[in-house]
């Protein structure tokens, strides 16, 4: 029998989340390269299907998230990384201003 998916009716392997999800943040690959970088190895995933897929991970990933900050939020003293990152096309500000992303 077919393991269960992630995303029930979807194409998308666990792996596949997996490699989508950290491409895009980890590594700073918008969804858009990686939509190009699919076609042109003969995959055709549109960008709004993979924005799909975004949102349903954080969706699944939410009960995670709230038990990690749970525990944070138990210690006295909490230390965190603020490595700023460009982001283009944000209100307000030029394309070569740094933003702070709160994951």
């Amino acid at each position: 029998p077919k393991p269960a998916q992630p995303i029930p009716k979807s194409m998308a392997s666990p792996g596949l989340l997996a490699h989508v999800t950290v491409s895009k943040y980890q590594d700073a690959l918008p969804l858009y390269r990686q939509e190009k970088i699919l076609q042109r190895i003969g995959v055709d995933i549109p960008r709004s299907t993979l924005s799909n897929w975004m949102i349903k991970v954080g969706e699944l990933t939410q009960p995670v998230i709230n038990l990690l900050r749970d525990q944070l939020l138990s210690y006295d003293i909490i230390l965190m990384d603020e490595t700023t990152v460009q982001v283009l096309n944000e209100d307000g500000k030029k394309a070569q201003s740094k933003s702070y992303l709160w994951v």
